[in-house]
């Protein structure tokens, strides 16, 4: 009985280090995406989750298009293609702008607006196959994990700081912008020169709408460093579960010992860990010395919203 006893009072220690496994895999992921980034090792992780909203991933989405949406017919065979290949789920990465092939290239209208522009070209670009042909003409679309919309095709290139996106968003979707909405603060007025400029300097302003209505920068905007807010919060946040989580595994070791057992390990002696990916809801966490995996369950909050004109 007493012998029971010490050897329950044994708790094998955990080796691991899970933060740094994270800042692995997602320095891993960059080296992938944009080889050619120099990125500080406390920047990788943010940069990461900045990469997410850059680089969409390749899954199908649904389309809505705006109400005034108009797509002029020299680049109708471009859009066609495109959405094509969203609904399908193919990369849209083709499409988007070849800055994008660095993580650390701001773009003022992502940042501010969360807004992308993609090119509506049917043919590789010149010199840089990976992308389609550039176009004059851009479609500004917002762009969420199941969701694509179509604000409009602008004109002209580089027309970004115009208001009329956020009045579309605002008049066809107005559940995106919701917690936005900011209350007894005044619009800025800035022209479209002035807002280009306060985005270069990285300053967050305010945008009204025609009703009146005013919200704050919906892309979250960037920090001086030039990551986005949102992945610099996103970082932060992931840290503090990864720290929990290796806490509780240690924390609940036992309910590890009987699947280790069956591999091999021998009471008494440390258990080593890693932490090597996060899956929608779940951590995925290796043993390596025994070659078990365990998935580690989480939740996600999913906001419903009401949405219309969906193609």
């Amino acid at each position: 009985m007493v012998l029971e006893q010490a050897e329950r009072a044994i708790v094998p220690k955990l080796v691991a280090d899970f933060c740094a496994d994270l800042s692995a895999m997602a320095r891993q992921y960059l080296k992938e995406h944009a080889p050619n980034d120099a990125i500080p090792d406390n920047d990788v992780v943010p940069r990461y989750f900045d990469s997410l909203r850059r680089w969409p991933a390749s899954q199908p989405r649904k389309v809505w298009i705006a109400d005034n949406f108009h797509c002029p017919d020299a680049v109708r065979a471009g859009w066609e293609l495109l959405h094509d290949k969203i609904i399908k789920g193919e990369s849209v990465l083709p499409h988007l702008s070849t800055g994008h092939a660095s993580v650390t290239n701001l773009d003022g209208l992502l940042n501010d607006w969360n807004i992308h522009h993609l090119h509506l070209g049917t043919t590789p670009h010149c010199s840089k196959p990976q992308f389609v042909k550039r176009t004059k003409q851009v479609l500004l679309a917002a762009i969420t994990d199941t969701e694509f919309y179509a604000v409009f095709v602008l004109p002209k290139h580089g027309g970004w700081a115009v208001k009329d996106i956020i009045e579309t968003l605002h008049q066809n979707w107005l559940e995106l912008l919701r917690p936005y909405r900011v209350h007894m603060v005044t619009d800025e007025n800035l022209d479209k020169d002035k807002r280009k400029s306060v985005r270069d300097a990285k300053v967050q302003v305010f945008t009204a709408v025609s009703d009146g209505t005013v919200y704050m920068p919906i892309g979250g905007g960037v920090a001086l460093s030039g990551v986005s807010i949102v992945a610099v919060r996103r970082a932060a946040q992931t840290f503090g579960e990864v720290k929990r989580l290796q806490s509780i595994v240690q924390e609940q070791i036992d309910n590890f010992l009987v699947p280790l057992r069956e591999r091999g390990y021998t009471d008494g002696h440390d258990i080593r860990a890693m932490l090597v990916s996060i899956r929608p809801g779940q951590y995925d966490i290796w043993f390596p010395e025994h070659n078990f995996r365990a998935l580690v369950p989480l939740r996600w909050p999913v906001l419903p919203v009401d949405r219309k004109n969906q193609s």
